[in-house]
């Protein structure tokens, strides 16, 4: 993990480019689907007899997200799901005829313990090895990089585990990326 300063005009540039660069790496490959209706494309024949049987058990999927993760996925204040998962989760709807029963969350940890308590079926979520305990995933669809941003007046990061020891580092309670860099830089506090 090779640590840089950037300035708040690079960041904020940065942070334009690769929206830009994510948002058309979803859309391009779904404009032929989208193109398309039901009748010219029926995803449900391209279905194995098993994958039509369970459609046929389960017509409506539980699913929840992380409530503030845009523009991947969030809840509005009046529960409303939106974000780039939530689009995917439109056109999987319209083609296959399965209808996804949203829950709306509060916190990120509400969206992990209500699939631990199987209250929802589906989650959209990093696979990390806690989670594998609980959850069966696919492959992946998103990749992102993970980053440590210090103070303007902290030295530049080049090695964390070295430069971090002992230090107290902020994360997300319960993202998929804290056990990976706990692993990796195991001299370094995150809370």
């Amino acid at each position: 993990m090779n640590m840089m300063r950037f300035s708040a005009n690079t960041v904020q540039q940065w942070v334009v480019n690769t929206f830009s660069a994510l948002l058309l790496s979803f859309i391009l490959p779904v404009l032929p689907l989208a193109a398309q209706n039901e009748n010219t494309h029926p995803v449900r024949e391209q279905l194995t007899a098993e994958e039509r049987a369970w459609l046929a058990d389960h017509p409506t999927v539980r699913f929840t997200g992380d409530p503030s993760w845009l523009p991947i996925e969030a809840f509005t204040e009046q529960g409303e799901y939106i974000g780039i998962v939530a689009e995917y989760l439109r056109i999987i709807q319209s083609r296959t005829g399965l209808v996804f029963d949203i829950v709306p969350t509060q916190t990120w940890s509400e969206s992990l313990q209500m699939t631990k308590d199987r209250q929802v079926d589906v989650l959209s979520a990093m696979s990390n090895e806690a989670r594998r305990e609980y959850l069966t995933f696919t492959r992946s669809h998103m990749s992102f990089p993970v980053v440590i941003s210090v103070r303007r007046d902290a030295p530049d990061v080049m090695n964390p585990d070295q430069q971090l020891s002992g230090q107290r580092v902020v994360t997300l309670e319960g993202y998929g990326y804290v056990s990976q860099l706990e692993q990796k830089y195991p001299n370094v506090e995150f809370i």
